[in-house]
């Protein structure tokens, strides 16, 4: 359960910039600067409280990933050296295993899932050298901080035993933010020349761009529901079981996590590779996060 801290603290954010803005229109308006100002310790202490009660989460997380986390940069060229397929579990997909009340806007949560999200990690301790898992960063903001107090513990037992991890990041816009275009030259060194097929939902906003992927020898699409994609992951596997491509690069959410393991298994090289082409334009082009595009939900 996430502490009260937490929840004051985003309140206290959104009536503080709703203020501002009155403020602005309304200089005049003494009272409401008042109030401003009060409500601004108010974040204040509330901040101080928030990171007292997550520190201890952070720390275990931080503690893991020191010892486990590979870099950006020690992910990308594992990738590309070993041909290893790489499964991400971000945020959405560890509440949705670890929460059986949480869902998404595009993917509904279910027991079959849940057990489905837990088999991905067990495949990467049985067999290291066929998957990757890729796990997030620690970040101390409001919202990671929020995610690791609820999840930290359970999360943490889980992946018990898993001595190598990926950095979830690469395909965030943190990777293209932190690297450049040294980020762009090591994901093109993945696929260059590469038969590639990419599994994505239909009118999926997924998109190759040049930049990134105009140097791979060819391409074929996979289409799975717009939504609700883990529902479609049987029929999907006999598909791909037909399949002769040299990578798998796959948009498919949770049920992408899911599928990378399953083509995994398969002895099929295959990469999660989420939100890329968003996060590059986000970066090089300054168009919206990836999280603030539209979710198409049918």
């Amino acid at each position: 359960m996430v502490p009260a801290s937490f929840q004051i603290h985003s309140v206290t954010s959104w009536i503080m910039s709703a203020i501002s803005n009155l403020l602005k229109n309304n200089p005049a308006v003494k009272t409401l600067s008042k109030i401003y100002g009060s409500l601004e310790q108010i974040k204040k202490n509330s901040e101080v409280t928030r990171m007292a009660a997550a520190n201890p989460y952070l720390a275990k997380v931080r503690d893991f990933n020191n010892s486990a986390q590979l870099s950006l940069s020690e992910t990308m060229a594992v990738l590309a050296e070993e041909q290893i397929s790489f499964a991400r579990f971000g945020d959405g997909e560890l509440k949705l295993m670890l929460r059986p009340t949480y869902k998404l806007a595009f993917q509904k949560n279910s027991e079959a899932l849940r057990k489905s999200l837990t088999e991905v990690i067990d495949l990467a301790k049985k067999s290291p050298k066929k998957l990757l898992v890729g796990f997030p960063q620690t970040y101390q903001d409001l919202h990671w901080s929020g995610v690791w107090v609820d999840i930290a513990d359970e999360t943490l037992e889980m992946f018990e035993g898993i001595t190598r991890t990926g950095n979830a990041h690469v395909t965030r816009p943190i990777f293209f933010e932190d690297l450049g275009q040294a980020g762009v030259d090591l994901w093109r060194a993945v696929w260059s020349g590469k038969r590639v097929r990419v599994i994505t939902g239909k009118g999926s906003r997924f998109e190759l761009t040049e930049a990134l992927f105009d140097n791979v020898e060819s391409v074929t699409y996979t289409y799975s529901t717009a939504a609700h994609a883990f529902e479609d992951i049987e029929r999907l596997k006999v598909d791909l079981a037909q399949t002769d491509d040299e990578l798998y690069l796959i948009a498919l959410g949770p049920a992408g996590t899911i599928l990378t393991a399953e083509l995994a298994k398969a002895s099929k090289w295959a990469i999660d590779l989420g939100h890329i082409s968003d996060s590059f334009e986000n970066v090089f082009k300054g168009a919206v996060r990836p999280e603030l595009k539209p979710v198409i939900k049918n």
